[in-house]
């Protein structure tokens, strides 16, 4: 044979060494549910795969090589190949075509025990020999040929394979206890080994085989060591077997569930699951386990059983990202068992347990799933999701049926709060878990409703507004903004009705409280009027905050709120017409505001276009028209404070043409009569004031007005009609002295105004009355003497006269020049009269009657005339010197001018004569003295018409001294 034939052969003979003979059988996988008639799953073992090379052509080449064989050792192991190459060979062949071939294997097999008996690879031998007995269906050979190894050969490469083929000999057998300790020997030899073709399937039939011994515990353990080796770390995320493990290995984990779940039976139930992991330890499948019993029990409809499995599970794994799942399984369960009561309570279970704030939630939230995980948060999420909802509106619907019926029983009412609490609770839990949720605004207003119904008043707000302002196409959100405007008014009416604290610091913080909501109630008022204006509650609500900032005096922060309602119908497309109601009232804080900004222009025509959508009969009319008149009075009064008074008096007097009706007319056109008269403006002062007292006749301004108009007429010469005025400003005088002085200007004014009737009873009812200051009585004394003088009134003037004088006898030294100059006037004009009555008497015969007469006439005017000049007024005592000087010399005259007596002859005529001259002339000696007396006075600087008329008489009665020629010395200038 060529070497190159050599080489195929060998390697032929080397590859086909290894090969493993056994094939795998098929059970039944399911039978009869009894004890007895269960059986194992089909166990798939690995094999080699055969070569590809025709095995009758290997056979021919070995049978060729063998006779070129010397080596007895090679001969052996080629012997020893053909005998497995016939076995292969029969393996291929139908068993009715095989036997030959079988035989001629066996005989080949016992030959080379019998030839090399003590040969160490024998073991291999005998393994091809035990199974070429069970092709032949020779078991017993077989299982003797199985213990033989077994025994012989216990580290064998064959022994794990040898005893799992005897573990299931005898199994089939029934006989369990030496098949139990069969498949122990297959664990006790693979398990240290990485990898093993027998470890798992010897678990699991050692686990069958304590099964059939009814001990389930520890059956449970050996089924679990499969699933050890079976479930991967990496795909523990299915929760049925058969999704699981490759497709060489599902029925075998199927049979083996099925098998758990009648040992966790048999075992009494639940509890049983929780006692395995106990005693194997936490496993990464336990919830397959789990659920495989589960749905065990719910194919036989022990649903209460089923659900006791899924809480027992969540017990022990409250965490896992499996509880969520079972825990609906509970649910599902419940509902499909027709247990309604159970239902709720799971499904608050649910809730409570796996919501967003759980701890369940936080633990695996923060954390990534495992790689190819379903996603169990998510799943959660889903089932939270119809949950909330549903337990939401339950107490919701609760609430509201114990609020109706509840009325005024308190244990009704925490019944309803309860509900709402609950309601509100579930809401909340379904707005913070889906953030992004198309119903989310339908439940938030659900939410702020219940939390309105507990006076949660900061979360009810915060819920309508997100409702209200976050979701563009909710259809509510007007509704719900508005609802969070609303509450406002409620939170401050709650915070206000706490109880006062007399702590200080507290009452600080309520107060502060208090404030900030307002701020934040305006501000959400506003909001709800910017954003929801095609609302129709937009316009009320911007009226009311446009009223309160009026109410608190913010007339800044009020004027442009009244003015976007007054302007709302053109602000935006669409925008509704205001009613006349809203657009009166905010017209008329517009108007208010203007006024209190001090805007008087702009307020007035804002208050009379607010007259112009004002109904007649509206009681603010007349308040209203008075708002409009102070307008224009303010701004009359604003041009004073510019200086600008005649300006300011047109204003004053245009408050009566746009509010004739005003109470302020009055006022203003008082005023402006008054900055008239300050401005001199008489003749329309006086316009002014005549207007004022017809229009008002019982103005209690009336009073103050006669001085005006007094003062008025004097200044325009009017002097009768001031006198007029003063008369009535001394009846409404308050205290004597008024009355006196205007009394006085009252004459005077009569007195201007040439009525001298008026005059007369005017000066003459003051001197009458007040005596006092004397220099006044005096004078007005002395001007009734006047008047009466030139109303030709003699008598009256000469009483008038002696009044004077009597007044000035009264003071003595107190009377100052001008009255005694006045008392001297007086005296002199009665001493006048008394000197006119003496030169009117004649001396007459008999000369004795009439020179008595003459005689006490002139005593008389002597005295007058001594009366004057005791005055001591130069004026009147020079005329007083002279006149009692001329009654001397005109007694002197008027004896030597009288009758002389009839009958008597020329010596008695004679002598008549000269006793008539000594009679005369002392009386002229005494004329001439006085007049020397009187024109002495021109020595100390008193000359007058009256002194010189003292010199002129002195010139006729005492020529001689008096009548000389005056001497004139003449300057002759020498012209050189």
């Amino acid at each position: 044979m060529s070497l190159l034939r050599t080489a195929c052969l060998l390697t032929l003979l080397f590859a086909l060494s290894g090969c493993q003979l056994f094939d795998s059988r098929t059970y039944p996988l399911y039978g009869p549910e009894s004890i007895a008639s269960l059986q194992p799953a089909v166990l798939m073992i690995d094999r080699e795969a055969s070569l590809s090379l025709e095995i009758s052509e290997v056979i021919e080449n070995y049978t060729r090589l063998l006779p070129m064989l010397k080596d007895p050792e090679t001969q052996m192991k080629v012997l020893h190949r053909l005998a497995d190459l016939k076995l292969q060979k029969g393996e291929l062949l139908m068993a009715e075509q095989a036997v030959d071939e079988l035989d001629i294997a066996i005989t080949a097999y016992l030959g080379l025990l019998e030839k090399y008996p003590d040969r160490e690879d024998n073991d291999h031998v005998l393994y091809q020999l035990a199974k070429t007995y069970e092709l032949k269906g020779l078991r017993d050979q077989h299982l003797k040929i199985l213990t033989r190894i077994a025994e012989q050969y216990p580290g064998s490469n064959y022994y794990a394979e040898v005893q799992f083929r005897r573990g299931e000999i005898l199994f089939t057998d029934e006989l369990y206890r030496l098949a139990e300790q069969a498949f122990s020997a297959v664990i006790l030899t693979e398990a240290p080994k990485e990898e093993s073709p027998f470890l798992a399937n010897a678990h699991y039939m050692q686990g069958w085989s304590l099964f059939k011994q009814a001990k389930y515990s520890l059956a449970l353990v050996s089924y679990s060591r499969v699933l050890d080796l079976l479930l991967s770390q990496d795909s523990a995320d299915q929760d049925k077997a058969s999704a699981l493990v490759a497709n060489q290995h599902q029925t075998l984990v199927e049979d083996l569930m099925r098998v758990m779940s009648l040992s966790f039976s048999y075992l009494g139930g639940a509890e049983s699951l929780g006692a395995l992991f106990a005693e194997t330890g936490q496993r990464h499948y336990e919830h397959v386990v789990y659920s495989s019993y589960a749905d065990f029990l719910l194919n036989k409809e022990q649903f209460s059983d089923a659900v006791l499995v899924y809480k027992n599970y969540i017990a022990r794994q409250p965490l896992s990202l499996w509880s969520p799942k079972y825990q609906m399984q509970i649910i599902t369960v419940l509902v499909h068992a027709g247990f309604k009561k159970d239902i709720y309570p799971e499904k608050v279970r649910f809730v409570e347990t796996y919501g967003l704030g759980s701890e369940f939630w936080q633990t695996h939230a923060p954390k990534p799933e495992p790689e190819g995980a379903t996603d169990s948060l998510g799943y959660t999420k889903e089932q939270l999701e119809p949950l909330l909802k549903e337990l939401a509106d339950r107490h919701y619907v609760k609430a509201g049926q114990l609020r109706k019926a509840a009325k005024k029983r308190s244990a009704s009412k925490q019944k309803t709060l309860d509900e709402y609490t609950l309601s509100a609770r579930y809401n909340r839990a379904f707005t913070e878990t889906f953030p992004n949720h198309s119903d989310l605004p339908e439940r938030l207003v659900l939410l702020a409703e219940s939390e309105t119904q507990l006076s949660h008043f900061p979360e009810a707000i915060s819920a309508f507004e997100r409702a209200g302002y976050e979701f563009s196409e909710f259809s509510g959100r007007s509704d719900a903004a508005y609802a969070s405007v609303l509450l406002y008014d409620d939170y401050l009416k709650s915070i206000k009705a706490l109880p006062k604290d007399k702590l200080p610091t507290e009452q600080e913080a309520r107060q502060a409280l208090l404030e900030s909501l307002s701020i934040k109630r305006e501000q959400a008022q506003m909001r709800f009027v910017d954003i929801h204006k095609q609302d129709n509650r937009a316009v009320p609500v911007l009226y009311l905050v446009s009223s309160e900032y009026f109410d608190r005096k913010d007339y800044q922060g009020a004027l442009p709120l009244a003015q976007r309602l007054i302007d709302w119908p053109t602000s935006f497309e669409g925008a509704p017409k205001l009613d006349k109601q809203t657009l009166l009232e905010s017209s008329l804080i517009k108007a208010h505001s203007l006024y209190a900004l001090n805007d008087f222009v702009l307020s007035e025509g804002a208050y009379q276009e607010v007259l112009t959508q004002m109904p007649a009969k509206d009681k603010r009319r007349a308040a209203t028209i008075e708002s409009l008149a102070a307008s224009v009075f303010k701004q009359a009064e604003a041009k004073l404070a510019d200086g600008q008074t005649l300006l300011a008096v047109d204003e004053f007097l245009r408050v009566g043409l746009v509010a004739p009706t005003s109470t302020l007319r009055a006022s203003a056109e008082y005023d402006a009569a008054g900055y008239l008269i300050e401005l001199k403006e008489w003749h329309r002062a006086i316009d002014v004031i005549s207007d004022f007292r017809k229009r008002y006749p019982k103005h209690n301004l009336l009073d103050t007005l006669p001085a005006k108009m007094a003062l008025a007429y004097r200044e325009t010469e009017q002097w009768e009609a001031a006198a007029g005025e003063l008369r009535i400003m001394r009846k409404l005088a308050k205290t004597e002295q008024e009355k006196q002085d205007i009394q006085f200007i009252v004459a005077e004014l009569y007195d201007k105004a040439d009525n001298k009737k008026e005059a007369i009873l005017s000066y003459r009812l003051y001197a009458n009355t007040y005596a006092e200051p004397a220099d006044v009585y005096m004078e007005v004394t002395h001007r009734l003497a006047q008047l009466y003088k030139e109303t030709d009134k003699p008598l009256k003037r000469r009483f008038w006269l002696a009044k004077q004088m009597k007044k000035v006898d009264s003071l003595g030294d107190a009377a100052d020049d001008r009255m005694r100059f006045l008392a001297a006037g007086a005296a002199s004009v009665l001493a006048n009269d008394a000197f006119i009555q003496y030169k009117r008497i004649k001396l007459k015969l008999p000369l004795n009657e009439t020179m008595i007469k003459k005689t006490k006439a002139l005593e008389k005017a002597m005295k007058a005339y001594q009366k004057t000049a005791s005055y001591g007024v130069s004026q009147f005592s020079t005329e007083a010197g002279y006149r009692m000087a001329d009654i001397y010399a005109q007694l002197s005259r008027d004896l030597m001018d009288s009758d002389r007596p009839t009958g008597l002859n020329e010596l008695e005529l004679e002598q008549y004569e000269i006793l008539l001259e000594e009679q005369a002339y002392p009386f002229e000696d005494s004329a001439i003295e006085i007049h020397e007396q009187n024109s002495s006075r021109s020595w100390i600087g008193i000359y007058d018409d009256w002194v010189q008329n003292s010199f002129d008489a002195l010139k006729e009665l005492l020529p001689g001294r008096y009548d000389k020629p005056e001497l004139k010395s003449e300057i002759i200038y020498d012209l050189y």
